[in-house]
């Protein structure tokens, strides 16, 4: 019997990577530098940017790192505009504050809202970040309860990730943006790929590759060669697509990511497409299992 999905076919898409946020209920200094989106953004205000586009799943990462936003977080996804979404949560973690998995953890018993994974935002840190106060105890954390760790890393950081996920074989980690975002491709990085094709509990998010006020065909040059190089390195069952909204909204509409990510991919077959757009994200974050 043939398992393909049928020629053309349009599985839903699951967008793998969005945020929401209400800087008047709590503080995101980052967004300092992008003054344009210090405002609210909710499930209904994604759903409209999403208009007709066939997205049906969704997972929302924490931009910020305080109990406050996570429970912020846990409210809007409970809420009604929610229930015309599947969605589910990443926490990000503070390894500066003391007893972060406590206030968590609280905020989850409060809301009766499993978080599906915890992101390590270690992009302003060293090449060796994994020394990270905390990291441990959060891995064992993340383990005992099912959570998926995601990793906000650059270039340089991504090699730091083979060891983790060889010492770490139950967990599944998930490079954010590739692990390189808008930075320019390199030798190293695209050797950390390929060694990470050896660890089947690594995965990558297609997301955050364009950035505002880039020349469009430069820009979709160099998409396209990152992409590439992480499809030949993880192959499509291990790659996923992610807007980067509202950040992404920067560029243009949502379908103009939807656009300018299906040109970086290429031609697919019909399975792969499904693996990138939909079953890969599906099986990384549960979320089958979600409601």
């Amino acid at each position: 019997m043939n398992d393909d999905p049928p020629a053309g076919a349009s599985p839903a898409i699951v967008d793998a990577h969005l945020h929401l946020w209400d800087t008047a209920a709590f503080e995101l200094p980052w967004l300092a530098s992008v003054p344009e989106l210090s405002e609210r953004y909710t499930v209904s205000d994604y759903l409209a940017a999403v208009g007709e586009a066939p997205v049906g799943a969704a997972v929302v990462v924490q931009a910020g790192d305080t109990a406050v936003e996570a429970r912020w977080l846990f409210d809007v996804l409970s809420g009604a505009d929610a229930h015309r979404l599947e969605a589910a949560a990443v926490v990000q973690f503070a390894a500066e504050r003391d007893a972060w998995l406590g206030r968590v953890q609280s905020a989850v018993d409060e809301r009766g809202v499993l978080p599906r994974g915890v992101r390590l935002p270690v992009h302003r840190r060293g090449a060796e970040w994994t020394a990270l106060e905390g990291l441990p105890a959060l891995l064992g954390a993340a383990e005992q309860r099912g959570l998926v760790v995601e990793v906000l890393c650059r270039p340089d950081q991504v090699a730091a990730v083979d060891g983790l996920a060889a010492r770490h074989p139950g967990l599944v980690f998930v490079l954010d943006h590739l692990g390189i975002g808008t930075s320019d491709p390199d030798s190293a990085w695209r050797s950390a790929l390929r060694t990470l094709s050896a660890r089947a509990n690594v995965v990558a998010k297609v997301s955050g590759l364009f950035a505002a006020g880039d020349d469009v065909v430069a820009g979709a040059e160099r998409a396209r060669s990152v992409v590439q190089s992480a499809l030949q390195a993880l192959g499509p069952e291990r790659i996923m697509f992610g807007s980067d909204w509202p950040m992404s909204s920067r560029i243009g509409p949502y379908v103009a990511v939807l656009e300018r990510t299906h040109a970086a991919l290429g031609s697919m077959t019909a399975r792969d497409a499904e693996a990138v757009w939909s079953s890969t994200a599906r099986a990384t974050y549960s979320l089958h299992q979600y409601r």
